[in-house]
């Protein structure tokens, strides 16, 4: 068996066990942002923090997500995977029983409004650790009979299931504080030892694929599919993030209040897993334009439940939440796939004498740093507008954006399918 797997798949109990690790991984990584995003708008009650803190700290995740995925590149190259994944999962979960115990203890708002924000980008460092390191590991792993975008649906899967629960949490009424500590405890049981289960990987071994040399797109290129990736991940943050804000100023109430969380988080897996099982390579530009079609009208929806609405003071709670509920059924859809499928171009062009992990990882930071601006804006621009109004152009604009990357896109993946490197 050719590349650097030969080295570290020393049995089948033991590929079973990587791969129990990795998918446990999988799941509380894609966990994190949907247990803290169901919560903000309690949060922002128990506490007392205003739109412009609560923005501070959900922009400071992304943020957080870039040192993080710059100090995890600088740890595996020196020594391996993992103190990154060990990190990782200490960094990602312990902020939530920080912000627990922020919550639960009478903590002075001064004190708060730097405590909240620096946990939250805490557990982005962490997740950009526990994000590079785990992502090795399930390319490793991975090859032609676990998929990595297996694991990206088994993340999804997490994802639905912490959105689930934080429904559940909001209808039941638990509190913010009991509900966080909860959730942090069971993660860090389950991940510090799925962490220390895998294999050490360092730089030494060799990549299991190598990848065709496409067209030299040079930095602007990389900086435009950056762009492009960013204007898929941003509508599905912003919602997770603020989701919940929303869908009260429109009036839901109890089961309703985090079915938006649930709905686009079960719509991603959908969307992932169909792309996982139907798209071939060569299909990645009809792919994006589909998908961007279907993001699309699902914009259109919420621009009409912000219309119907009048930003969240109209008269039909119901009628409100349910066309915006559709409409983030719709968005999840639609951008799901993009930002692999970008991720999957950045790894086969050029750009210079820029190396893959190189190129993938200026497309990665573009997208951090657009998203976490992103955040900063809905909340600030929903202090003159209302959440409602100031989330849809967000997303809608990011969305409107998504067809322009699709000759960038066509341009990228017209070269031939990855080849294995011969052993």
């Amino acid at each position: 068996m050719g590349g650097f797997a030969a080295h570290i798949r020393p049995s089948t109990s033991g590929m079973v066990s990587a791969w129990l690790a990795i998918a446990a991984l999988s799941a509380l990584n894609g966990s994190l942002e949907p247990t803290f995003g169901s919560r903000v708008a309690d949060l922002e009650d128990a506490t007392g923090l205003g739109l412009p803190t609560m923005s501070l700290t959900l922009a400071a995740f992304p943020f957080g997500l870039i040192a993080g995925g710059l100090l995890a590149s600088a740890v595996m190259a020196r020594y391996d995977t993992r103190p990154c994944l060990f990190a990782g999962v200490v960094g990602a979960f312990t902020p939530l029983l920080i912000t627990a115990a922020l919550v639960m203890l009478d903590i002075p708002l001064s004190g708060l409004r730097l405590a909240v924000p620096l946990a939250w980008g805490t557990a982005g460092i962490g997740c950009g650790l526990l994000d590079t390191s785990h992502g090795v590991q399930a390319a490793t792993f991975g090859g032609k009979r676990v998929h990595a975008l297996g694991f990206l649906a088994v993340k999804g899967a997490g994802t639905v299931c912490a959105a689930g629960v934080g429904d559940w949490a909001i209808a039941a009424k638990v509190g913010v504080g009991p509900h966080l500590l909860g959730i942090g405890l069971a993660a860090l049981c389950v991940g510090v030892p799925a962490a220390l289960v895998l294999p050490r990987i360092g730089h030494r071994h060799r990549p299991a694929v190598e990848f065709p040399q496409g067209p030299d797109v040079g930095r602007a290129g990389l900086f435009a599919l950056g762009g492009l990736a960013a204007a898929a991940v941003i509508p599905v943050g912003a919602i997770f993030l603020w989701g919940t804000s929303a869908l009260l100023a429109l009036g839901a109430s109890g089961w309703l209040v985090g079915s938006g969380l649930v709905v686009l988080s079960v719509t991603q897996v959908i969307s992932l897993c169909a792309c996982w099982r139907w798209s071939v390579p060569g299909t990645e530009v009809q792919l994006v334009k589909v998908c961007a079609a279907i993001a699309g009208f699902g914009a259109v929806v919420l621009a009409g439940v912000a219309a119907l609405s009048n930003g969240g003071h109209g008269s039909a709670p119901a009628r409100d939440v349910g066309i915006a509920v559709a409409g983030i059924a719709l968005v999840g859809v639609g951008v799901a796939p993009i930002p692999v499928l970008v991720q999957r171009a950045a790894s086969m062009v050029r750009s210079g004498r820029l190396g893959l992990t190189t190129r993938v990882s200026v497309v990665v930071t573009v997208q951090y740093a657009c998203q976490g601006a992103a955040l900063l804006a809905v909340g600030l621009l929903g202090q003159i507008t209302g959440v409602v109004i100031s989330l849809t152009l967000v997303c809608g604009v990011c969305i409107a954006a998504l067809p322009l990357g699709v000759q960038l896109m066509r341009r990228a993946c017209s070269i031939p399918v990855p080849a294995k490197v011969a052993s």
